[in-house]
């Protein structure tokens, strides 16, 4: 009985590591990424981003509740602005949700590897030019 139960609590854990690396992720540090549950919801920063899926925090979603919602950047350079499907695929204590993409169409998922890949170009670009600008103070 106990091995039932605990195969379903880590059932969700089991799937994102069997898709770990299909697809880059990003985590957020100068680029502010949204996600807004429902249509007049809060926006929720996310924590990481990928083709696959998401991470975010949520207090009210349960492990496989899907919803609708729209994922939107706020930065000008990296535009992204897409209303998805998603998956809760498991939860943490603290309210973190590890949720899946569901139903994605073939260019959605590509505009979502596109705006991973040039998120992490325009992190690396601002990390270069901080370590140049703080190079250049101390001379």
């Amino acid at each position: 009985m106990f091995s039932k139960k605990k195969d379903k609590i880590f059932a969700w854990l089991d799937r994102a590591l069997k898709e770990r690396r299909k697809s880059f992720r990003y985590t957020p540090e100068a680029v502010a990424i949204f996600v807004q549950v429902g249509e007049k919801a809060e926006a929720w920063p996310v924590l990481n981003l990928s083709a696959g899926g998401f991470c975010f925090h949520h207090p009210h979603l349960g492990a496989e509740d899907v919803f609708t919602l729209r994922l939107q950047s706020r930065t000008e350079e990296l535009p992204l602005d897409l209303f998805l499907k998603g998956e809760v695929l498991g939860r943490t204590r603290d309210g973190e949700c590890h949720c899946a993409f569901v139903d994605l169409t073939a260019d959605e998922e590509e505009t979502l590897h596109r705006f991973t890949l040039a998120a992490q170009r325009h992190e690396a670009r601002r990390q270069r030019l901080l370590r140049v600008q703080r190079l250049r103070e101390k001379n």
